[in-house]
């Protein structure tokens, strides 16, 4: 848990510096995107760094939930209003780091 919030809390940082929106799912046998009201893509980095140190580990490790519930943000944004897929990105460009501190245990295992 300290290890991946560690490294969240860097690329948190990173997306700062860059001034790139970022989003944050957090998962374990259930993955879950974590929002700012009804927003995904969020500028209130401190927030976001803090929900990753809060973090329970705990319960089996989902990638297939994970990556299901990433993909959909990316989606959504990809495809939504002009304004949701060119803000706060740059160049428009969209960006997923997925951590994790285990190897699959549910889910496709493959």
């Amino acid at each position: 848990h300290f290890w991946a919030a560690g490294i969240a809390a860097r690329v948190v940082g990173l997306c700062r510096e860059r001034r790139m929106r970022v989003g944050y799912v957090e998962f374990s046998s259930e993955a879950h995107a974590r929002r700012q009201g009804p927003r995904f893509w969020r500028e209130d980095f401190d927030a976001v760094i803090a929900e990753a140190h809060r973090a329970m580990c705990h319960g089996a490790t989902n990638y297939e939930a994970a990556l299901d519930v990433a993909l959909a943000e990316l989606s959504t944004a990809a495809h939504g209003p002009r304004a949701e897929r060119r803000r706060g990105h740059v160049g428009g460009e969209l960006h997923l780091v997925f951590l994790t501190d285990g190897l699959p245990s549910e889910g496709d295992v493959e």
